[in-house]
């Protein structure tokens, strides 16, 4: 046997040394990738062997983490390629005649919402599936300001094509048309009944919720008004309208709804018994506040 040259790597000749220093075995060690043994190299020891085997492990290591680095780093740099060209995600697909368009979405991620909105303007062949990928791309914008923006052009194509989303998607929309004054939200419920979509006092108090920070009492009132169409209201709904109304100083409004519980057969709590006291106040219906007091302290509510 012979000794070998280590022309590998530096580190692996200083492993092999400290090796062969701790088991006292004294030669030198050198490994020469595809060398040859001479004809009158010493005997080596056990420890030499050892050394030797433990050098290729960390050869092969070694070419194998190379190589997996390499084909990661080569499949990364082809997916930001992919995802970059324009050609290769396109957003129509020819279906049927020349003349005819179909728009086919892509996943999510590539999807740019503006792009998608004026595709859908334009596009012959649209599918449910399709506008509810178009929502969802518009509810996916970065910041809020951009997410009602591309809601309300959404809902102004929707409605020149006469396309109706499913409701899922249309109750999302609802939900960013909430924070908009411009009164497409009111023309989406609108167009929703007309269809027959039915819209549940849950959904409506969460929406109420956001007609309440954004100021858009109309669209609440519209929500009230199909929901009484359908079915009754319940205590928390109306608690709701009073927030809506009082955030937009409308205390008269908020007062007008006791009227609407007492003929629903609905009892106020304790809190909604103090915040109609107080929109009275500030409506300067002192007569109606003094009367929701005895009422309240009659009840039990107040004490």
């Amino acid at each position: 046997m012979a000794s070998f040259v280590l022309r590998q790597s530096a580190p692996l000749m200083a492993f092999a040394k400290l090796a062969l220093a701790e088991m006292d075995a004294v030669m030198v060690v050198e490994v020469v990738t595809g060398g040859k043994v001479p004809a009158d190299a010493e005997p080596r020891s056990d420890a030499s062997e050892v050394v030797a085997w433990t050098g290729g492990m960390l050869v092969e290591l070694l070419c194998f983490v190379v190589a997996f680095a390499f084909i990661k780093c080569f499949a990364s740099k082809r997916g930001r390629r992919v995802g970059k060209n324009p050609a290769k995600q396109s957003f129509l697909a020819v279906d049927g005649p020349p003349a005819s368009k179909r728009m086919d979405v892509p996943p999510r991620q590539f999807c740019d919402p503006r792009r998608l909105l004026k595709e859908l303007r334009e596009a012959d062949v649209v599918t449910p599936e399709t506008v509810s990928r178009a929502v969802e791309a518009c509810i996916g914008a970065k910041s809020l300001v951009a997410k009602v923006e591309l809601a309300t052009q959404a809902e102004r194509i929707l409605a020149d094509r006469g396309l109706m989303p499913p409701q899922g998607a249309c109750e999302k929309l609802l939900m960013l048309l909430a924070m908009a004054e411009n009164g497409t939200g009111v023309e989406m419920v609108r167009r929703m009944a007309h269809v027959g979509y039915e819209l549940s006092e849950s959904c409506c108090r969460h929406i109420m919720y956001r007609c309440a920070e954004s100021h858009n009492w109309l669209l609440a009132e519209t929500l009230a008004s199909e929901l009484k169409a359908t079915s009754a209201l319940s205590l928390p709904t109306y608690k709701m309208m009073m927030k809506v109304y009082a955030c937009v100083g409308r205390y008269d409004k908020a007062c007008d709804l006791y009227s609407d519980m007492a003929s629903a057969g609905l009892e106020p709590d304790a809190v909604t018994y103090g915040s109609l006291m107080k929109f009275a106040i500030r409506a300067g219906r002192s007569s109606m506040a003094e009367e929701l007091l005895n009422k309240s302290e009659g009840t039990g509510c107040i004490k």
